[in-house]
């Protein structure tokens, strides 16, 4: 899944162009595919991740014991491609409008 990934990633464009020629509705794993024209994306927010690492660094070089520190979850961010839905006749329900992070148009 990995390889796939980084394909996918390097190639956005292209993977999602195949992807929109065929009909498919997909959700994938990047907000930055979905605002280049996939349909819905659903992924850790990376940023947030690396900040949080960081934190805890700092906090365990200031002399935090790191078993005392607690486990975060990671932050997940949802992305809604209006103008994709509508291309390929799906209708996206206000229910997960309400809940997306971005919704793009």
């Amino acid at each position: 899944m990995l390889a796939l990934s980084n394909w996918a990633a390097n190639n956005a464009d292209a993977f999602i162009a195949a992807i929109d020629r065929n009909g498919i509705a997909a959700v994938y794993f990047a907000t930055r595919m979905v605002v280049a024209g996939g349909l819905i994306g659903l992924g850790v927010d990376v940023a947030w991740s690396f900040l949080q690492a960081g934190a805890y660094a700092g906090r365990i070089l200031n002399g935090a014991d790191p078993g005392s520190l607690p486990v975060l979850s990671p932050r997940t961010e949802l992305t809604v491609n209006l103008r994709t839905a509508a291309a390929q006749g799906i209708s996206i329900p206000v229910t997960l409008l309400a809940i997306a992070d971005t919704v793009t148009e």
